[in-house]
């Protein structure tokens, strides 16, 4: 069961109706565990894309943004490897997933900063990381995000 709860005090409060609810079918004094996890706010993604976007437009050597996306995620250490070969010696990288259901709100903000790093060194070493945030901001308001 699912259900979101907001932080008050040393309380926890449900979100909605519906969480409140399903909070009721809880026995009192029952014991619960509960593994913690963030929600994705949806602009934070918007925001990622976008630094995405403002990397793929100020390069030319990836004609995909995909293909940005993707080494932005390796380069990030958000990959698996998989060995092949004789002896295992050659390796493959694949990129993991940052959808929703992969990362939490917490996990994708490491990542994010992660990926703002090496944006700044890989692609856009000549940008400082408030003129990165200029460009982000730029892009969001113009998609829309």
């Amino acid at each position: 069961m699912k259900i979101y709860l907001r932080r008050k005090g040393m309380t926890l409060v449900p979100l909605s109706q519906n969480d409140a609810d399903a909070l009721k079918r809880i026995k009192d004094e029952a014991i619960i565990y509960v593994d913690y996890k963030k929600p994705r706010n949806p602009l934070f993604q918007n925001k990622f894309m976008s630094m995405v976007r403002v990397v793929f437009d100020n390069q030319d050597k990836y004609q995909d943004i995909e293909n940005v996306l993707s080494i932005i995620k390796v380069e990030t250490g958000h990959y698996t490897s998989m060995f092949y070969g004789n002896n295992d010696e050659y390796e493959i990288r694949i990129p993991k997933s940052i959808a929703f259901a992969a990362m939490d709100e917490l996990k994708f903000d490491a990542f994010y900063h992660r990926a703002v790093a090496v944006c700044l060194t890989k692609f856009l070493p000549e940008t400082s990381p408030a003129e990165l945030e200029v460009y982000i901001t730029q892009i969001a308001s113009y998609e829309g995000g």
